[in-house]
């Protein structure tokens, strides 16, 4: 427990503190409880912050008036000490409770928004994958779970089934051979690996690379059934896999270039995706919005304050009373696409980024997606 002697200390102390509850006196020095009481309402919801006022003064009005500032109860003195300590005891329990559902929500978001772009990527680099069924060599992509992320057509002939059939398995369900640690090999392994086709256990020269983990893709092999594939080829798939793959997360222009300079089938894919690219304005809109969604998500989750207290502590966003609600609108238009100003305000955007990264330090897979996101929309933007 924490005493304050005045009011100004009181909402100094709650701002550093975060207490579950207040007691707060009506009659106190500087500021009265009704002054400290409304203050805090600007900033502190009812479940937020429960508030029992305690005062002497027991006429009607005085009790109407606490509640009218934002109290959630208020107790005339002298009062009960057991009654107290069980009013005390039901408004944390409270809290306690509507906190845990707050942050149970905000992780559902959280959990609801990172399989929504998983699935997005997923997707993109499926489609741009695509272009590789054209290839007469069988590709296998596997993520990092050991679950086929995609498998061409000369695949879907190889084990006698669609590629969208194989695509349902894990890599296990065909592969007999315990997987090669690629990574200890220079992150490549060419050998011959046992293979269950159409129930026969079948050796194949197969080629395993890994790829960078920013590609989503963790393990990609090439399945030879007629010769050794010749060394040069093998390193032409690998870029073209990886160019695709890396394209599909970041969208930059050099990737192409990359695939480009591959030559033959692959400079007329590279071609046909820059002939089919998405609207630059388009990408940057989507990105903005992504990233300043799972922003604020971050915030609330690291810090437990709403968006209200990151308008107002960074002062990037105005923050402004609409019939006693406190309102952001400007903020609030850049976490949907659909309201997003027609010429969005970039630095503020990243300012915003930078200052919830800077006061919710951590190493965690959550920062870190934020700051990945932060460049990629820096590079999207200076592109």
């Amino acid at each position: 427990m924490i005493t304050a002697e005045n009011g100004r200390q009181a909402i100094e102390m709650v701002t550093l503190e975060k207490p579950q509850m207040l007691l707060l006196d009506v009659m106190m020095p500087e500021l009265s409880g009704y002054d400290v009481c409304e203050h805090l309402r600007e900033h502190h919801s009812k479940t937020e912050l429960p508030i029992i006022m305690l005062s002497a003064l027991t006429q009607m009005q005085d009790r109407i008036k606490g509640f009218d500032v934002g109290a959630n109860d208020y107790l005339a003195k002298p009062f009960n000490k057991d009654e107290i300590t069980a009013r005390i005891r039901a408004y944390i329990d409270a809290h306690l409770t509507e906190r845990e559902r707050e942050q149970n929500a905000v992780l559902q978001k959280e959990i609801h928004r990172r399989e929504q772009a998983e699935a997005g990527l997923i997707e993109a680099q499926n489609r741009l994958l695509s272009l590789l069924d054209s290839v007469p060599e069988s590709i296998i992509c596997v993520n990092e779970s050991g679950r086929i992320r995609y498998a061409n057509d000369a695949c879907g002939n190889l084990f006698n089934l669609q590629p969208e059939q194989i695509e349902r398995h894990m890599l296990e369900d065909f592969l007999i051979t315990p997987l090669p640690d690629a990574s200890s090999s220079k992150g490549h392994y060419s050998g011959n690996l046992n293979f269950r086709v159409s129930g026969i256990t079948t050796q194949i020269q197969t080629d395993v690379f890994v790829l960078p983990e920013s590609s989503g893709i963790d393990t990609v092999l090439l399945l030879s059934t007629s010769e050794d594939m010749p060394t040069k080829r093998v390193g032409i798939l690998e870029n073209a896999i990886q160019a695709l793959a890396d394209y599909a997360y970041d969208g930059s222009q050099s990737y192409l270039e990359d695939l480009r300079g591959l030559g033959g089938e692959f400079s007329r894919m590279a071609d046909k995706l820059d002939h089919d690219k998405p609207n630059k304005a388009d990408m940057l809109r989507e990105t903005l919005v992504t990233v300043m969604v799972g922003t604020l998500d971050f915030w609330q989750k690291e810090t437990g304050k709403n968006k209200f207290a990151l308008a107002e502590e960074s002062g990037l966003w105005r923050v402004y009373l609409d019939r006693s609600t406190l309102q952001t609108r400007t903020l609030d238009k850049y976490l949907q696409v659909e309201t997003l100003p027609k010429s969005p305000r970039w630095r503020t955007v990243l300012k915003t980024i930078d200052y919830v990264l800077e006061k919710c330090p951590n190493t965690s897979a959550e920062h870190s997606e934020i700051k990945a996101q932060r460049e990629r929309l820096q590079t999207l933007i200076t592109r």
